[in-house]
């Protein structure tokens, strides 16, 4: 594993060596590769249990648009005129204030009725509480004041440090599937779209050790928070696909 990841970084035109590896090994390869490079990833969502104060203005901005309405919460129960149901979207959440319908396929998701506030992932609620609890036993939509935005905000952040290591869980997964997701679509559209007369499996296999390079850039932007070292890292996996790709003669290729 160590010679291939040498190679992927640093001499991308001696991939060829790994034409005939099986797939089980490729594959094994690029779940690793992929895994310690998420590792910043990994350390920021352990790191960042509450909310970061990105996600309390966005909240708050949603109190002033969306949520402004008559709606009340008195004695702790959720009072809206007209039975008005509403719902934002902020980063990995969806609010819902008195849902007719929850979108199951919404991935955190914060449900607001009657006298309680619950929070689900996916289709499984992972902590739920009164809001009389969560400092909601008197709340009024109209007033959009900082001191109340605040405290409404805090209720939400309140629940979801409940069962902060789940969701903690739950979102490294969900952002390492994402991030298997991008990548190999970046390897399917760089092999299919090279041009050379050579079996698509072949050219899979080389755009799957060239990716090495990409996810070493990305895991740099990561960790600096630097997003144009995913396009540096995009454009150098085409150019070391394109190298480890220039060593290969179809004639002297193995049978299909």
């Amino acid at each position: 594993m160590l010679e291939r990841l040498n190679y992927s970084i640093s001499k991308p035109s001696m991939l060829g060596k790994f034409i005939n590896d099986h797939f089980k090994i490729v594959w094994l390869y690029f779940f690793i590769v992929l895994v310690v490079s998420s590792i910043p990833l990994i350390i920021a969502r352990s790191v960042q249990r509450d909310f970061t104060e990105g996600t309390h203005r966005a909240i708050h901005e949603s109190l002033r648009t969306v949520f402004r309405s008559d709606a009340q919460i008195i004695d702790g129960v959720l009072t809206t005129p007209n039975n008005t149901a509403m719902m934002v979207n902020i980063g990995f959440y969806t609010i819902y204030i008195n849902p007719r319908q929850v979108n199951a396929q919404s991935f955190f998701r914060f449900v607001m009725h009657n006298d309680t506030l619950s929070l689900y992932a996916l289709n499984f609620r992972v902590a739920s509480d009164t809001l009389t609890n969560l400092g909601l036993q008197y709340y009024d939509f109209n007033d959009v004041s900082s001191q109340n935005m605040r405290r409404f905000s805090n209720a939400f952040e309140s629940l979801s440090l409940v069962n902060s290591a789940g969701l903690i869980t739950i979102t490294v997964i969900y952002d390492l599937i994402v991030r298997v997701g991008q990548t190999l679509l970046l390897v399917l559209i760089a092999a299919a779209f090279n041009l050379r007369p050579i079996p698509f499996k072949y050219k899979f296999k080389m755009a799957m050790y060239a990716s090495t390079i990409f996810l070493i850039f990305t895991f740099f932007a990561m960790a600096f928070g630097q997003g144009f070292f995913t396009i540096v890292g995009i454009l150098l996996m085409m150019i070391y696909l394109q190298k480890a790709l220039s060593r290969l003669i179809p004639a002297n290729m193995p049978r299909l």
